[in-house]
């Protein structure tokens, strides 16, 4: 778990595919034109789906995938690093539409050269 004040990041469990769906479910106008995985129907299933990708990554060094609550517990998105070709990491985060009421995915490379953003309107 990682405390940063008004948010705090931990691990994707398991546990919370339900919570997870719901937060996607809230964002899909956003997210659909952004990241393949989201789509209309998008269900808890799809969800529990991602999370085992997540615990996967976590296992084999590939991915890490944190959910973003708020202080007081609310999850509102999720952030994940990717190793792509080492040394370079890649990082995205999605945000919760009701919350911030802009859900978006926002993504950079991260190799020490050059990163980048993806987001509505980029």
């Amino acid at each position: 778990m990682i405390n940063a004040g008004s948010l705090v990041l931990k691990r994707w469990n398991p546990e919370w595919a339900e919570a997870a769906a719901e937060v996607v479910k809230e964002s899909l106008p956003e997210l659909i034109p952004l990241l393949p995985w989201a789509h209309d129907g998008y269900s808890v299933h799809d969800s529990a789906g991602l999370l085992a990708m997540c615990e996967e990554g976590w296992k084999d060094g590939s991915h890490f995938g944190y959910a973003i609550f708020t202080s007081t517990g609310d999850l509102i998105g999720s952030i994940s690093l990717m190793t792509m070709h080492l040394p370079r990491m890649s990082s995205g985060q999605f945000k919760r539409h009701v919350r911030t009421r802009e859900g978006c995915r926002r993504g950079s490379r991260v190799d020490g050269c050059s990163s980048g953003r993806a987001g509505p309107g980029r």
